[in-house]
């Protein structure tokens, strides 16, 4: 692949790290969401089909509420979701659990507050991820670029090697604003899940395949005088393979930069944000505004 000229340190070294295999969908197992006014179970089998209980607490005898829903989540940027006939539910991935939030679904599960923070009970997952080796797309239905196009359209940033897989973290370049050419600016950016990071060496058959899977890194809109300055190989507790994304901007008194979020994959191959972003420890960069 081709050398990057972001201000960013590769992180070359590969970690190899005993975990599930990728899956499309969440990790599978029991997971709790409850707070002082509702207990909240989840449970997620390996094919991505879900079933979610939930129970007002209170005193026996009381007029208790309860709810309860199922269905298959699909993959989706950020994490997975379920669509039908209005009800739609999400999950997101987030750090030491997963986030889920349901609207439309009450008349068909209840009338209950099913959103809530979800921890894997007993501290992990009950059962591993099944292998997927179909390549999933981030964006539901959107292909996924090429081996070829990631070549030559994408640049590294970082590379290591997780779960058995090569996991580049690269981005795409878009355009720069006429008036400030001296911004980098980007349209995308992932966490390329593959076989083999040296796609070069590739033959063009294999080339013009997708890669097995594409994890999107969320970026901010930009404005014209704005861009985006990635640093790579950052640290955060025991994570080292940290992206910090920062936000440029030119103004009067050049370039300046601040900290706009930072992530990773855990050992399971799942997305993480890491907060607070301005806490991960990163290559100095320009001045804040």
């Amino acid at each position: 692949m081709k050398p990057s000229f972001i201000a960013a340190a590769l992180g070359l070294a590969c970690a190899a790290v005993h975990a599930a295999e990728y899956s499309p969908y969440p990790q599978p197992g029991v997971y709790d969401g409850s707070d002082k006014d509702f207990s909240r179970e989840l449970t997620i089998r390996p094919d991505g089909k879900f079933e979610l209980e939930v129970t007002m607490k209170g005193k026996p005898g009381s007029n208790l509420r309860n709810g309860s829903g199922s269905g298959k989540f699909s993959d989706a940027p950020g994490g997975w979701d379920y669509r039908e006939e209005g009800c739609y539910v999400t999950l997101k991935r987030a750090m030491g659990g997963m986030k889920l939030h349901v609207e439309g679904c009450a008349i068909a599960w209840g009338d209950v507050l099913f959103d809530g923070m979800f921890k894997p009970k007993g501290g992990a997952a009950s059962a591993p991820a099944a292998a997927a080796p179909a390549a999933a797309s981030p964006a539901g239905n959107a292909p996924l670029p090429t081996r070829k196009e990631l070549l030559n359209q994408w640049t590294d940033l970082q590379v290591d090697k997780m779960a058995g897989k090569h996991v580049t973290a690269m981005a795409r370049s878009m355009p720069a604003d006429p008036k400030y050419t001296s911004l980098e600016r980007y349209s995308q950016a992932a966490f390329v899940v593959d076989s083999s990071s040296n796609y070069a060496a590739l033959s063009p058959s294999e080339q013009a395949k997708p890669p097995l899977q594409l994890i999107t890194i969320p970026l901010p809109k930009l404005a014209a005088n704005e861009g985006l300055l990635f640093q790579a190989g950052c640290s955060a507790g025991k994570g080292n393979k940290v992206i910090a994304v920062n936000l440029t901007r030119a103004d009067g008194k050049g370039i300046q930069s601040r900290r706009h979020s930072a992530w990773m994959l855990d050992a399971t191959l799942q997305l993480q944000e890491v907060k607070p972003a301005s806490k991960v420890k990163c290559p100095e960069v320009s001045s804040e505004y």
